[in-house]
């Protein structure tokens, strides 16, 4: 779908993100099961901050925001937490006001 609104179309990419790690989980084996606790998208970025996009540009990096997952592994005989811990599992690409995106 195009969108006219770069915030519009972020906010599509990050639900639509959100709504396909979703669907991975539980992940269940054996003897243990994945279960995702929390996922979120922090997003501190401003997609009008030309100086942080150049400053990624001429570095060779990705104007981006992490996405985290809250995950916990349990046993599957007695339903305890074998661990717990939240990590990031992805890295969405930011899109800038120009609609474009900066990747390496």
């Amino acid at each position: 779908m195009a969108y006219l609104d770069t915030k519009e179309a972020f906010e599509h990419l990050k639900e639509r993100t959100l709504e396909g790690i979703q669907a991975h989980f539980p992940l269940k084996g054996r003897t243990q099961t994945l279960h995702l606790e929390k996922l979120d998208i922090p997003d501190s970025l401003e997609h009008d901050n030309i100086q942080a996009q150049h400053q990624a540009k001429v570095t060779g990096g990705t104007w981006s925001v992490p996405v985290r997952a809250t995950l916990s592994l349990k046993n599957n005989a007695t339903g305890d937490v074998v661990d717990h811990r939240t990590i990031r599992i992805a890295t969405i690409p930011k899109t800038t006001s120009r609609y474009s995106y900066i990747v390496e």
